[in-house]
């Protein structure tokens, strides 16, 4: 079967200056690496777990495996003061989603761009196509449920020099809260924060690609977040999120008697809003590249996600004992110039990633 290298870089988010809270030591992080073929599990040693360091902190290793398909998990920790792997945070790369490649007596080289973060990546000498992998941000939802994002995976073409600006949108917060990084609407009604009954919960962001530019209009690969589901009052079901991804995103659903779902954005539109319950207010439609703001009053609309276009936010019930409608999916997007390897709606959670293969 023979052995192929795999090279991964990974830059660790300052996520403490990020308005998610988290904080990394500089010191002693350390990058750990699981990675199955088939039914096989292969856990680095302690010696190959590469040093993090600089700041922002990047890891770079490079490690032989036998020649096959890859499916990672990816966790940091911190070693200090003792000897012990203490996890302080893990992003899981869901197997069938990320892949990476051993290839029989080659390199294959990774650059990875995780939830929350921006990284620029100059295409090197004699590469004239990438490979690149992105999922969305998964949304909030009732009772801890996590409405779940958008694959996008395609062969782009580029030049030797040219450089790609790469962005991993981030999970939703809690409610009532702004939208996941990059794009996922908010728990909100025109930036006035949810005050009253229930508030509604955010939408996911999305993780894009840009070329030549930052501009909204450099895209060239998008995958859409999730929406958020809407908020309830004393128990009653709301209305639940729209899945991320595909050529549009999902329509979320309504609240009984409460506020309507927002529509799921398109490669040409952003999702509508959904209307309010009796006295509730309408969510703010998506925009391109915005999930719309779910609507206060009453229990509240989730906020729509992030997206090529953006998903609509729900409608807000308007009274008390009601519940507010989910927010819409983002749609994804690859450009006309690229292969679409795969696009596929409602496949994943948490914080988004972005993997640039060549």
């Amino acid at each position: 079967m023979g052995t192929g290298t795999i090279e991964i870089r990974v830059r660790v988010p300052a996520y403490g200056a990020r308005r998610q809270a988290r904080s990394w030591k500089t010191e002693s992080m350390r990058l750990w690496f699981n990675l199955r073929v088939g039914v096989e599990t292969f856990d680095l040693t302690p010696a190959d777990r590469a040093h993090c360091s600089g700041s922002p902190l990047v890891c770079t290793f490079a490690f032989a495996l036998p020649a096959g398909e890859y499916s990672p998990t990816l966790s940091t920790y911190d070693t200090a003061p003792y000897d012990d792997w203490i996890p302080i945070f893990a992003k899981r790369i869901v197997r069938d989603q990320i892949r990476i490649v051993a290839k029989a007596g080659g390199v294959s080289r990774y650059d990875v761009v995780l939830g929350g973060d921006v990284e620029r990546f100059t295409v090197p000498a004699g590469v004239t196509s990438v490979t690149i992998a992105a999922t969305g941000g998964g949304g909030s939802g009732y009772l801890g449920q996590e409405p779940l994002a958008g694959l996008v995976r395609a062969r782009i073409p580029v030049t030797p020099g040219e450089t790609l600006t790469a962005i991993a949108g981030g999970k939703a917060g809690s409610r009532p809260a702004e939208g996941g990084f990059n794009g996922g609407g908010a728990s909100t009604d025109n930036g006035v924060s949810y005050a009253g009954y229930a508030g509604g919960f955010p939408g996911g962001g999305a993780s894009d690609v840009r070329a030549n530019g930052t501009a909204l209009s450099n895209r060239i690969l998008v995958a859409g977040g999730a929406g958020g589901d809407g908020g309830s009052e004393a128990g009653v079901v709301p209305g639940f999120a729209g899945s991320g991804g595909g050529d549009s995103g999902t329509p979320a659903s309504g609240a009984i008697d409460g506020g309507a779902g927002g529509r799921g954005g398109s490669q040409t539109r952003g999702g509508g809003g959904g209307a309010g319950g009796a006295g509730g207010r309408r969510g703010l439609p998506g925009q391109l590249g915005l999930g719309g703001d779910g609507a206060g009053a009453g229990a509240a609309g989730g906020g729509g996600g992030g997206g090529y276009y953006g998903g609509g936010g729900g409608g807000s019930s308007g009274r008390a004992v009601t519940a507010g409608g989910g927010g819409g999916g983002g749609s994804s997007y690859v450009e006309a110039g690229a292969i679409a390897l795969e696009n596929r709606a409602g496949v994943a959670w948490g914080d988004g990633i972005v993997v640039i293969a060549w």
